[in-house]
C-alpha cells in the first residue's frame, strides 16, 4: 500500500537491499504498478526513498530512469531521496543525480 503523507506519496515500500539484475524486474514492476495501474492527479508528488538500499546496479538505474519517464509523461513528479553513501556515489560518478530529482540526507 503507497503511504501519502502531505500530498506526498511514499512508493519506498518493500525495496530491496540491493537492486540489481536479479531483483530489478521485480522493482521494475513495482514501479510500473505504481504509474500504470491508478490515476493521479496531475502534480502529485512521489517519494522514492532509497535509504535502505545498499547497492544498485546499471539495471538499477535503468528502472529510476524508466520510473522518471513514466511519471512526467504523466505529469507527476517523482523525488527520490538517498544518504550519502554506495548509492549516491553510483549516482554521482553516472551522471544520473544531474537526470533524476535527488535529494540527499545530510
Amino acid at each position: 500500500m503507497d503511504e501519502v503523507v502531505s500530498d506526498i506519496v511514499n512508493i519506498s515500500e518493500g525495496l530491496p537491499v540491493r537492486i540489481d539484475s536479479i531483483t530489478a524486474p521485480d522493482f521494475e514492476k513495482k514501479m510500473t504498478a505504481v504509474f500504470e495501474q491508478k490515476e493521479h492527479p496531475k502534480g502529485t508528488t512521489f517519494l522514492l526513498d532509497l535509504a535502505r538500499v545498499a547497492y544498485i546496479s546499471s539495471a538499477g538505474l535503468r528502472v529510476l530512469l524508466m520510473t522518471q519517464k513514466m511519471a512526467h509523461s504523466k505529469g507527476l513528479e517523482l523525488i527520490i531521496k538517498c544518504s550519502r553513501g554506495a548509492v549516491l556515489e553510483v549516482l554521482h560518478m553516472t551522471g544520473f543525480d544531474k537526470v533524476l530529482n535527488v535529494e540527499v540526507y545530510e
